[in-house]
């Protein structure tokens, strides 16, 4: 793949809520524990382009608080 793959990266992200045995619910984005701040900042520091897709059981509800987020971010 060499250093295309940083040109056309593809990236699928989901609050997932886990027990004992594995994956539980799928949970909205934004109560997860991941930081869509860090993982943008990463993605830029890398130069990298591509898509994010994110798959969140309430993406309506959250799509706009995450684009001002990111919008925030790209200033």
């Amino acid at each position: 793949m060499g250093q295309q793959w940083l040109k056309d990266a593809f990236f699928i992200f989901s609050g997932i809520k886990y027990g004992p045995s594995g994956e539980i619910a799928h949970i909205p984005f934004l109560h997860s524990d991941l930081r869509l701040d860090y993982l943008i900042r990463s993605i830029l520091s890398y130069g990298m382009k591509g898509t994010l897709i994110f798959d969140d059981p309430e993406r309506e509800k959250n799509i706009v608080n995450m684009l001002d987020e990111l919008g925030d971010m790209v200033r």
